[in-house]
């Protein structure tokens, strides 16, 4: 969620609710029912990973973005709280997640068949697959093979560092602010 207008906070919730409730539903249907993807159209497969890939963009940019003012010293554009903050990383973090998990599993499915060591026997492993790569554990029961799944993963694995890295720098500055001074 980018943070880049004054006056506009309101306008990013709704537009972060409505892509996190559309990644959501995205991955409970594919683990539902993923006959669904398998009917539809390639035109909108590619529709959906690009709108989950594009997202991801957004939210790894507005963070960025938004930490880098901060080490500038530039003034907040937002009169967001270092708690929201702190929310909606943890929020941002877990629909990246999803996300990733989405275009595996599409990635797998449609576009590059045996793009995994193993199968990806469905959604719930795209989900795993995506936990271990974002927080880089990486058991090595799934891997990538093909080079479209290799530039996913390593990017999954640079941007969850990076929210993680984020999150920690909102928890501590917010701790730090809270704190009394010492004596």
């Amino acid at each position: 969620m980018p943070f880049t207008k004054p006056g506009r906070t309101l306008l990013q919730r709704a537009w972060s609710g409505f892509f996190s409730f559309y990644a959501i539903t995205l991955v409970l249907i594919a683990v539902q029912r993923p006959e669904l993807f398998a009917n539809c159209g390639q035109i909108f497969r590619i529709f959906i990973g690009g709108i989950a890939l594009s997202r991801i963009c957004e939210i790894v940019h507005g963070f960025y973005k938004d930490a880098f003012d901060k080490l500038r010293g530039k003034a907040s554009t937002t009169n967001i709280s270092s708690t929201e903050r702190l929310h909606w990383l943890g929020l941002s973090y877990i629909e990246n997640v999803e996300n990733f998990a989405l275009l595996y599993y599409l990635d797998q499915t449609f576009w590059e068949p045996g793009a995994f060591k193993a199968a990806l026997l469905g959604m719930g492993d795209a989900v795993y697959f995506s936990i271990m790569t974002v927080t880089t554990t990486g058991y090595g029961d799934i891997a990538p093979v093909s080079p479209g799944a290799k530039m996913l993963c390593s990017f999954e694995a640079v941007s969850g560092v990076l929210l993680l890295v984020l999150v920690l720098a909102a928890y501590l500055s917010n701790v730090a602010n809270t704190q009394p001074p010492p004596r």
